[in-house]
């Protein structure tokens, strides 16, 4: 078997079929009941009884004769007589009633002929009792008037005896009907039966295929591919984990619309395929969105699972024509080995995902990456930051603070502006590094939390600093992507209210990509932040893609160079012309230009000639100490609030 995806060619029985099946099987099922007790009915009936009594009663008028006779000739006492006489008597009730009389009722004329004999035989009482032996004429006419009804009775007698033989005939040939009926009916019922568990075993079937199956491509899913692997493992067989991401398809799905998106995903799981064609054993799943895996087995060494990883992006490499739509995608794959990486699938699972997201950061196309111990060290280390970050937000004072560094107005030399920068003092990995902590805080959902802190104690600071008597001062604060999720107008709102400062001390810095994002999602924010009367400043410049009508539309009144471009700007190879030209471009937008990462005498003086506003770096100033902010403000000076505002309002 080559773990590739199994064609599922088995067309489920339509729901019409099956509503015939189970109509015919309940039909079945309610016919037979109805015929079983019918047949029920007829074997537990009875009609044998009223022949026998009849005869029991032809034969006891026969005695009640012959007792006569031989009483006149002195034969037999008065009591034998009347003995015979009483058990004559007893036999008409018996026929009267309970099923007996039902069966005679249906004679024509038998309830009349009974009630008859039995009113003639009760008129005859009075003279059996009195009759004397030897009184033949009295015997004779008894006898006589029995005879009258003795032929009737055995007329009665032998027209039940044919009637209830016709009834027999009868229901012999009901009852063999019956039985035919009944056998077609087991047949249907054995027949629809019989298909229902096989379209039982078929839906099973099916569904434990749907379980261990993607449904748009067909391919073998996670659930799948951990049995597979479970299974390798336990037979102890080395085999190589490959877990790619696709590179560029959220860019497909959100352009070309989500019918093309799956239109790429199944052309890509056919070229997963083709490319392992050629290879003995494997196993190509689709785990969810854009990640595949591929199981290579059985494994030599690291070089045939380097081949394989380069068919993989081989493969993905060429264009996807999606309707006439010319697509290209990659794939970071992260390569995990067993047993070498780990001896658990769920661990190897872990160790190729964090491979994958290795494989991302060295190329945005295609890359691959083996599994390291220290990408296992590194995920150890965010997830002890992000439970010890956590706990510092609950008590911000104990581990996080904020320093401070002042931005300097290259004509005059004072202090500008500070920037507001995150230190976490970890109390066991010692000082943390502030984009390792963004990142963290991020990535495990505390970035507003975070945000919401630096913003509100920034403000608090200020405040401090200006009851102790220092000049006001502008403080600007980094805004994190997930910041922008929150009311971030009324965020800011609340922080200068609870600090009683007026929104000229705050300044709100955005990153390039952030703000581009943002021009397309919340178009308001920013302008929001404009009214209220916050500084804004563009950070990073340079880094991001934005455009320059992008720039345009931003209201947007710092523009902060980045320091990758500002750090070798002395150096003879530094083209400082573009320096020049983004800080006239700032100019020309109505911005003051910041320089980030200025290190010495000579880029001050090359940023001045070029007419840069504001110089931040080590050349002026470290980070500072909140405690230590005062002092600096006072050697320095501090350029007035009212004087930067000016500068700051467009002409």
């Amino acid at each position: 078997m080559t773990g590739s995806r199994d064609s599922h060619s088995d067309r489920r029985p339509g729901a019409r079929w099956l509503v015939v099946i189970v109509l015919v099987f309940c039909i079945s099922v309610v016919i037979s009941m109805v015929q079983l007790r019918t047949t029920v009915k007829l074997l537990d009936y009875r009609p044998g009884t009223s022949i026998w009594a009849l005869f029991q009663l032809k034969n006891e008028y026969r005695n009640l004769r012959g007792k006569l006779l031989m009483y006149q000739n002195g034969l037999v006492h008065h009591d034998g007589l009347m003995m015979s006489y009483d058990i004559l008597w007893s036999r008409f009730p018996v026929l009267q009633e309970g099923l007996d009389a039902n069966q005679i009722r249906a004679l024509e004329g038998g309830a009349a002929l009974l009630n008859g004999a039995f009113d003639d035989l009760k008129s005859m009482d009075t003279q059996m009792q009195y009759l004397r032996q030897g009184d033949v004429a009295g015997a004779t006419h008894l006898r006589d008037q029995l005879e009258r009804f003795s032929l009737k009775i055995d007329d009665l007698a032998l027209t039940n005896f044919h009637h209830n033989n016709q009834y027999f005939r009868k229901n012999d040939q009901r009852m063999r009907a019956l039985q035919v009926q009944l056998g077609y009916l087991l047949l249907g019922i054995l027949f629809s039966g019989s298909f229902l568990l096989w379209m039982l075993f078929r839906e099973n079937r099916h569904n434990r295929y749907q379980a261990l199956h993607d449904s748009l491509t067909d391919m073998p899913n996670r659930k799948l591919l951990r049995q597979h692997m479970s299974e390798l493992a336990s037979a102890g067989e080395p085999f190589a984990l490959h877990l790619l991401d696709l590179n560029g398809f959220k860019e497909v799905n959100d352009t070309l619309g989500h019918q093309s998106g799956d239109e790429l995903l199944k052309a890509v799981a056919n070229r997963l395929l083709e490319s392992m064609a050629d290879n003995r054993d494997y196993m190509v799943a689709r785990l969810g969105g854009d990640e595949f895996a591929v199981v290579q087995y059985p494994l030599v060494d690291h070089a045939e699972a380097e081949v394989v990883a380069g068919l993989i992006i081989k493969a993905l490499t060429p264009a996807f024509d999606l309707d006439d739509n010319l697509s290209f995608v990659g794939a970071s794959i992260g390569t995990a080995l067993y047993p070498e990486h780990a001896g658990r699938v769920r661990d190897l699972l872990s160790r190729a995902d964090l491979a994958m997201y290795q494989a991302k950061k060295f190329s945005p196309v295609s890359a691959f990456c083996f599994f390291e111990e220290a990408f296992n060290n590194r995920l150890k280390r965010r997830q002890l930051l992000h439970r010890d970050l956590r706990d510092a937000l609950q008590a911000p004072q104990g581990q996080l603070r904020l320093e401070y560094q002042p931005l300097v107005d290259l004509q005059i030399e004072v202090v500008s502006s500070l920037e507001a920068l995150l230190r976490w003092d970890h109390p066991s990995l010692g000082a943390i590094p502030p984009m390792e902590a963004i990142e963290v805080a991020e990535q495990y959902g505390l970035g507003q939390q975070l945000g919401s802190w630096v913003l509100r104690e920034a403000c608090q600071q200020n405040r401090r600093w200006q009851d102790a008597g220092s000049e006001p001062v502008r403080i600007a604060v980094n805004i994190s992507p997930s910041m922008y999720q929150l009311d971030l107008v009324e965020t800011v709102r609340a922080a200068l209210s609870q600090a009683d400062l007026p929104a000229a001390c705050l300044t709100i810095e955005v990153t390039e990509d952030t703000t581009i994002k943002l021009l397309h999602e919340s178009m308001g924010v920013l302008p929001g932040l404009q009214q209220l009367g916050v500084t804004i400043a563009l950070d990073d410049f340079g880094t991001g893609l934005s455009s320059l009508s992008h720039l345009k539309e931003l209201p947007v009144q710092v523009l902060k160079i980045d320091r990758s471009f500002v750090k070798d700007l002395a150096s003879p190879d530094c083209c400082s012309k573009l320096i020049g030209g983004i800080i006239q471009l700032g100019h020309t937008l109505n911005m003051s230009v910041v320089a980030e990462g200025v290190e010495d005498s000579e880029i001050r003086d090359i940023l001045r000639q070029y007419g840069c506003d504001i110089a931040q770096g080590y050349y002026y100033s470290r980070p500072l100490m909140a405690d230590k902010v005062p002092d600096v403000l006072a050697r320095l000076g501090v350029k007035t609030l009212l004087a930067t505002q000016a500068e700051l309002l467009p002409e």
